[in-house]
């Protein structure tokens, strides 16, 4: 997933939809949000909101790469 993730990241870097960043480094970072979610999920699946933290997540990092004109 991280190789996936790193093309995508490369092309909105490209594209200027995402400032620049280290892509290898944002693709860990999302990996380890969505394995940190899971993993809290399947702890205590009661209490872990994962509609709601998902998307939460989404927003920060969508919100962090976006380039100022986006």
């Amino acid at each position: 997933y991280h190789e996936r993730l790193v093309e995508l990241l490369k092309q909105g870097v490209e594209s200027a939809e995402f400032r620049a960043v280290n892509v290898h480094d944002v693709a860990s970072a999302i990996l380890a949000i969505y394995e940190g979610l899971a993993l809290l999920w399947t702890v205590d699946p009661e209490k872990t909101t994962w509609g709601e933290t998902n998307q939460t997540a989404i927003r920060l990092l969508v919100n962090g790469l976006r380039t100022e004109s986006n």
